[in-house]
């Protein structure tokens, strides 16, 4: 089935469910598959030696089968170059289109997050 809004899913798979920005050094928790930055899964964890549990779908995991995702590494950067060039258009000429398709609500992106710090 063909997604509804290729630029938001593009966008949401590339975005960690616990910091809400794009991944940064993304592992997986290979008994259920969810992806989550390492700073944030470890963050969620720390403290815990044994019952842990993933932050999505409480499904339980061991610390051993929290694994690298090098290819979403590559995903995530593309998909936040892709936005920053968005915004290198000339001034009101990209920036609300490109939230109409990818977000009912650009202040709680994560790449306007970004760009609202600068």
């Amino acid at each position: 089935m063909a997604a509804a809004n290729p630029a938001k899913t593009l966008q949401e798979e590339a975005t960690c469910s616990i910091c809400l920005d794009y991944f940064k050094d993304p592992v997986m928790i290979i008994d259920c598959g969810h992806n989550f930055c390492r700073a944030c899964i470890t963050q969620c964890l720390w403290g815990w030696e044994t019952n842990l549990s993933c932050p999505c779908c409480r499904g339980s995991f061991l610390q051993r089968n929290l694994k690298p995702n090098r290819q979403l590494v590559n995903v995530a950067e593309v998909t936040r170059q892709l936005s920053l060039r968005l915004f290198k258009e000339p001034r009101g000429s990209c920036c609300l289109s490109y939230f109409s398709i990818v977000s009912p609500s650009p202040s709680h992106t994560p790449i306007h997050k970004e760009l609202s710090h600068h």
